[in-house]
Protein backbone atom coordinates (compact mmCIF):
# COMPACT_ATOMS: atom_id res chain seq x y z
CA UNK A 1 0.00 0.00 0.00
CA UNK A 2 2.75 2.44 0.84
CA UNK A 3 4.29 1.63 -3.07
CA UNK A 4 1.09 2.61 -4.24
CA UNK A 5 0.79 5.74 -2.47
CA UNK A 6 3.86 6.63 -2.77
CA UNK A 7 3.89 5.79 -7.06
CA UNK A 8 0.65 7.96 -6.98
CA UNK A 9 2.50 11.26 -5.61
CA UNK A 10 5.08 10.77 -7.82
CA UNK A 11 2.75 10.53 -10.49
CA UNK A 12 0.77 13.13 -9.24
CA UNK A 13 3.53 15.54 -9.62
CA UNK A 14 5.72 14.52 -12.78
CA UNK A 15 2.25 14.48 -15.15
CA UNK A 16 1.71 18.39 -15.10
CA UNK A 17 5.45 19.03 -16.08
CA UNK A 18 5.43 16.89 -18.88
CA UNK A 19 3.24 19.51 -20.93
CA UNK A 20 2.63 16.90 -23.74
CA UNK A 21 1.01 19.94 -25.89
CA UNK A 22 4.13 21.81 -25.96
CA UNK A 23 6.44 19.26 -26.28
CA UNK A 24 4.15 18.45 -29.88
CA UNK A 25 5.00 22.28 -30.96
CA UNK A 26 8.35 22.11 -30.34
CA UNK A 27 8.96 18.53 -31.83
CA UNK A 28 6.93 19.78 -34.72
CA UNK A 29 8.84 22.85 -34.95
CA UNK A 30 11.89 21.25 -35.19
CA UNK A 31 10.61 19.42 -38.00
CA UNK A 32 9.39 22.01 -40.01
CA UNK A 33 12.89 23.70 -39.64
CA UNK A 34 14.80 20.83 -40.17
CA UNK A 35 12.75 20.44 -43.64
CA UNK A 36 13.98 23.69 -44.29
CA UNK A 37 17.08 22.82 -43.67
CA UNK A 38 17.85 20.16 -45.92
CA UNK A 39 15.88 21.78 -48.67
CA UNK A 40 18.35 24.53 -48.30
CA UNK A 41 21.06 21.77 -48.22
CA UNK A 42 19.55 19.72 -51.85
CA UNK A 43 19.57 23.57 -53.31
CA UNK A 44 23.25 23.68 -52.64
CA UNK A 45 24.75 20.41 -52.93
CA UNK A 46 22.61 19.86 -56.40
CA UNK A 47 23.07 23.50 -57.61
CA UNK A 48 19.28 22.83 -58.33
CA UNK A 49 16.54 25.24 -56.53
CA UNK A 50 14.51 23.61 -54.33
CA UNK A 51 11.07 25.20 -54.10
CA UNK A 52 9.14 24.11 -50.70
CA UNK A 53 5.63 24.86 -50.86
CA UNK A 54 3.45 25.26 -48.03
CA UNK A 55 -0.74 23.53 -47.98
CA UNK A 56 -1.89 25.33 -45.11
CA UNK A 57 -5.15 23.78 -45.77
CA UNK A 58 -4.09 19.66 -45.83
CA UNK A 59 -0.85 20.57 -42.92
CA UNK A 60 1.58 19.84 -45.46
CA UNK A 61 5.05 20.56 -46.51
CA UNK A 62 6.16 19.74 -50.44
CA UNK A 63 9.89 19.92 -51.24
CA UNK A 64 10.77 20.22 -54.67
CA UNK A 65 13.75 19.48 -56.62
CA UNK A 66 13.56 22.08 -59.49
CA UNK A 67 16.11 20.45 -61.53
CA UNK A 68 15.46 23.06 -64.69
CA UNK A 69 14.76 25.91 -62.35
CA UNK A 70 11.82 26.74 -63.91
CA UNK A 71 9.72 27.12 -61.02
CA UNK A 72 7.06 24.02 -62.10
CA UNK A 73 6.83 20.38 -60.82
CA UNK A 74 7.78 18.69 -64.21
CA UNK A 75 7.57 14.88 -64.88
CA UNK A 76 10.65 13.10 -63.37
CA UNK A 77 11.76 15.89 -60.99
CA UNK A 78 11.84 14.97 -57.41
CA UNK A 79 9.27 15.29 -55.16
CA UNK A 80 8.46 14.79 -50.97
CA UNK A 81 5.65 15.52 -48.72
CA UNK A 82 6.57 16.29 -44.99
CA UNK A 83 3.19 16.39 -43.08
CA UNK A 84 2.97 18.51 -39.58
CA UNK A 85 2.19 16.54 -36.56
CA UNK A 86 -0.85 15.63 -35.55
CA UNK A 87 -2.69 18.41 -33.66
CA UNK A 88 -0.50 20.86 -35.16
CA UNK A 89 -1.43 23.06 -38.07
CA UNK A 90 -0.14 25.98 -40.02
CA UNK A 91 -1.88 29.40 -37.96
CA UNK A 92 -1.13 32.12 -35.51
CA UNK A 93 -3.56 31.32 -33.05
CA UNK A 94 -4.18 33.78 -30.44
CA UNK A 95 -0.72 34.75 -30.44
CA UNK A 96 0.20 38.35 -31.23
CA UNK A 97 1.23 38.93 -34.69
CA UNK A 98 5.51 39.38 -35.35
CA UNK A 99 6.42 41.85 -37.82
CA UNK A 100 6.47 40.13 -41.01
CA UNK A 101 2.75 39.94 -40.39
CA UNK A 102 -0.33 37.62 -39.10
CA UNK A 103 -0.89 35.09 -42.02
CA UNK A 104 -0.03 31.64 -41.54
CA UNK A 105 2.49 31.49 -44.16
CA UNK A 106 3.90 35.17 -45.58
CA UNK A 107 5.43 33.63 -48.44
CA UNK A 108 4.10 35.70 -51.39
CA UNK A 109 5.44 33.65 -54.60
CA UNK A 110 3.17 30.22 -55.16
CA UNK A 111 3.78 27.22 -56.66
CA UNK A 112 0.60 25.80 -58.12
CA UNK A 113 -1.46 28.02 -55.77
CA UNK A 114 0.58 27.01 -52.68
CA UNK A 115 2.41 29.89 -51.12
CA UNK A 116 6.26 29.00 -51.61
CA UNK A 117 9.93 29.63 -50.93
CA UNK A 118 12.91 28.61 -53.07
CA UNK A 119 16.14 27.92 -52.11
CA UNK A 120 18.95 28.77 -54.52
CA UNK A 121 22.09 26.96 -55.82
CA UNK A 122 24.29 29.84 -53.46
CA UNK A 123 21.84 28.76 -50.03
CA UNK A 124 19.91 31.74 -49.95
CA UNK A 125 15.71 31.81 -50.55
CA UNK A 126 13.68 33.81 -52.66
CA UNK A 127 12.26 36.12 -49.88
CA UNK A 128 12.13 36.48 -46.39
CA UNK A 129 9.21 34.72 -44.97
CA UNK A 130 7.45 33.85 -41.71
CA UNK A 131 5.59 30.33 -40.97
CA UNK A 132 3.26 30.30 -37.82
CA UNK A 133 2.51 26.97 -36.38
CA UNK A 134 -0.31 26.60 -33.54
CA UNK A 135 -2.03 23.28 -31.87
CA UNK A 136 -4.90 22.73 -33.10
CA UNK A 137 -6.37 21.11 -36.12
CA UNK A 138 -7.21 23.14 -39.02
CA UNK A 139 -10.86 24.27 -37.83
CA UNK A 140 -10.14 24.75 -34.23
CA UNK A 141 -6.96 26.24 -32.87
CA UNK A 142 -6.29 25.57 -29.00
CA UNK A 143 -6.97 28.47 -26.87
CA UNK A 144 -3.33 28.67 -25.61
CA UNK A 145 -1.72 31.16 -27.12
CA UNK A 146 1.54 30.17 -25.38
CA UNK A 147 2.01 26.99 -27.35
CA UNK A 148 2.51 28.67 -30.78
CA UNK A 149 6.18 28.87 -32.74
CA UNK A 150 6.64 30.84 -35.50
CA UNK A 151 9.73 30.06 -37.97
CA UNK A 152 11.46 33.07 -39.98
CA UNK A 153 13.64 32.41 -42.82
CA UNK A 154 16.25 34.73 -44.00
CA UNK A 155 16.29 35.71 -47.50
CA UNK A 156 19.80 36.34 -47.51
CA UNK A 157 21.21 33.15 -45.61
CA UNK A 158 18.09 30.81 -46.11
CA UNK A 159 18.37 30.24 -42.40
CA UNK A 160 15.24 29.25 -40.38
CA UNK A 161 14.53 31.01 -36.70
CA UNK A 162 12.37 29.85 -34.15
CA UNK A 163 10.29 31.97 -31.95
CA UNK A 164 7.72 31.00 -29.00
CA UNK A 165 4.90 33.28 -27.87
CA UNK A 166 5.06 33.04 -24.30
CA UNK A 167 1.53 34.51 -23.55
CA UNK A 168 2.38 38.60 -24.01
CA UNK A 169 5.65 38.32 -26.20
CA UNK A 170 7.20 35.95 -28.65
CA UNK A 171 11.10 35.20 -27.53
CA UNK A 172 13.90 33.74 -29.63
CA UNK A 173 14.34 29.77 -28.90
CA UNK A 174 11.58 27.00 -29.14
Amino acid sequence: MVTLAVIAVLTGIALPALNLPGQRMRAATRELMTTLAAAQNRAVMNQHDVVVAFDTVAGTVRVHLDADNDGLVDGGESVSLVALSDGVHFARGAASPRALGPKAVSATHEQDDLPALTFHRNGSVSEMALLYLAPGTGATTDPHADRVRAVEVERATGRATCFRFTGSAWEAGC
